[in-house]
């Protein structure tokens, strides 16, 4: 009856063991459930939050952290783009320019840039040069003189315009010299103008519409006016 009681007691003891085993498993099993899930509720329900620029000095300006640039490349020595423009130069022979010693008068010339007055930006200077002979006399047809004939008396300018400096010369910066061969007839005016020497082409124009306007005291040969060649350089510079 004993050994009966014994055995009753053990075994309750045993199974009640094992009982409260399987409900400390499930009671942690819950638990980790429900803290799995409550961490995860607040990740939800977390509000996100965006950074906004701030105005740091109370002036209204929002200033943010934005990387900075480098800075662009800049011309060296402050210098500001040029335009280039060609300058195609006439070729002629030192010989086709008569300039003999005995002439060494000279006459001074300002452009102007665009109306034909002198404008003080910029002077030109020539020697008017000449190879003097030709027909004279009164009654007589007018012909083109001869390269060398010498005279008594030199040609001498009354009038002289500047040349009108080009525009694009001009806005180029352009410099140059421009000789023009010039028939003085036996009345002082210039009955042809031709250019035997250039160094850019873009004051021949100009240069030969001004020696087209000069007038000049007549070459005298014999007590009688001839008509003369001459030779002026028209030498533009900027000021």
């Amino acid at each position: 009856m004993k050994n009966s009681e014994h055995y009753e007691t053990y075994e309750l003891r045993r199974q009640s063991g094992r009982h409260l085993l399987e409900g400390l498993l499930i009671a942690a099993m819950v638990h980790g459930m429900l803290i799995a899930g409550l961490t995860s509720l607040f990740q939800y329900l977390e509000p996100e939050v965006t950074e906004h620029p701030i105005d740091r000095d109370g002036t209204g300006i929002l200033i943010e952290n934005w990387p900075m640039q480098p800075p662009g490349p800049k011309l060296p020595g402050g210098a500001h783009p040029t335009i280039d423009v060609p300058s195609v130069p006439i070729i002629v022979s030192d010989a086709d320019v008569f300039e003999p010693d005995s002439i060494t008068e000279e006459t001074v010339s300002d452009a102007a840039f665009g109306t034909g007055q002198p404008a003080g930006l910029w002077s030109g200077e020539g020697t008017m040069t000449g190879s003097f002979g030709g027909g004279g006399g009164t009654g007589e047809e007018e012909r083109e003189p001869e390269p060398f004939t010498a005279v008594e008396k030199e040609p001498m300018p009354l009038l002289d315009p500047p040349p009108v400096y080009p525009d694009i010369a001009m806005r180029a910066g352009l410099e140059g010299t421009v000789y023009v061969k010039m028939w003085v007839g036996r009345d002082g005016s210039v009955k042809r103008a031709e250019v035997v020497k250039s160094t850019s082409e873009f004051f021949n124009e100009s240069a030969l519409a001004a020696a087209h306007r000069w007038t000049f005291s007549p070459a005298i040969m014999n007590q009688t006016p001839v008509s003369v060649w001459v030779t002026v350089p028209f030498r533009f510079r900027l000021r």
